[in-house]
């Protein structure tokens, strides 16, 4: 893209990262939403066809509900690797369906083929309209030890400058280890409101020295 006019020459490199699931639609509200095993692996190789090179996989179970079973991640995972190969692949550790932090941390044991590269690490808690994501510091911090133990890289997601602040903190700790990869997260009810200024203030926010440009991402809904 450094090709194009007007774009700087030292342009970084986009990096698109596709949730395909996610944790609140169903088949009822959206028909084509993908929620077995097959259908998530060909949505999959169709975006990274189109240039996504993360997929974010939320699982779910046989009704279309959402699922922690490693099981479930691991037929997924597995899935999508056969088919591509050089997607890198992330699981969600979400709590608002399950808050139990054994469940949220059961897909971060698996091996070989069936392991995930990295791992979502929401970094506090969020009132989301269907309901409240708690994530209390505690639980967060035992996910990134165990992300850290498995070698899986963590997905950071920030809804509001705080949650920087604890990215601070968690590497100060030794729980993180440069470089972040950073989801911000805005515009939704009870996160930073999807702004140019609340923007760029969580950029400003996030912790400089290891998270230089092109290692944070935004995603607006």
């Amino acid at each position: 893209m450094s090709g194009i006019p007007g774009t700087p020459s030292a342009f970084q490199p986009l990096i698109v990262n596709v949730a395909l699931t996610g944790m609140v639609a169903g088949p009822d509200r959206v028909p084509r939403l993908p929620v077995t095993t097959d259908q998530i692996a060909e949505d999959a190789w169709l975006c990274h066809q189109v240039g996504a090179a993360i997929v974010h996989v939320h699982a779910r179970d046989e009704r279309g509900e959402p699922d922690w079973r490693p099981e479930r991640y691991a037929e997924i995972v597995s899935a999508i690797r056969e088919r591509c190969p050089e997607l890198i692949i992330c699981a969600s550790t979400s709590g608002r369906a399950d808050p139990e932090i054994e469940r949220r941390a059961a897909v971060l044991g698996l091996q070989g083929d069936a392991k995930p590269d990295m791992a979502s690490l929401t970094l506090g808690s969020v009132n989301f309209d269907s309901g409240p994501s708690v994530n209390p510091a505690a639980t967060v911090e035992l996910l990134a030890e165990r992300m850290q133990a498995a070698g899986i890289k963590p997905e950071l997601e920030v809804f509001d400058s705080g949650m920087a602040a604890e990215a601070q903190r968690l590497l100060d700790r030794g729980v993180l280890a440069e470089p972040l990869y950073v989801n911000l997260m805005l515009g939704s009810h009870h996160e930073a409101p999807a702004t140019a200024r609340e923007l760029s203030h969580l950029v400003d926010s996030l912790p400089r020295r290891r998270c230089g440009p092109g290692r944070a991402s935004a995603r607006f809904n």
